[in-house]
């Protein structure tokens, strides 16, 4: 059997540098933002939701 050529120990994760954190900080929260920005612009209006859906899904073809 061939020798592991590195170890798969799983210990602590390595300290990150508080610029790192910023940096991915400063990039993400506006991504955030947009996302939620986009979801509330895109949601569709009560009006243009019907409340009341068909008990059950009709096949095409079939009569009502």
């Amino acid at each position: 059997m061939a020798e592991a050529r590195h170890p798969h120990a799983h210990g602590p994760a390595t300290p990150v540098p508080s610029r790192t954190r910023l940096v991915l900080a400063l990039i993400l929260l506006p991504a955030m933002l947009a996302t939620v920005w986009g979801m509330v612009a895109l949601w569709p209006d009560r009006d243009a939701v019907p409340s009341v859906r068909p008990s059950r899904p009709r096949a095409r073809g079939s009569r009502p």
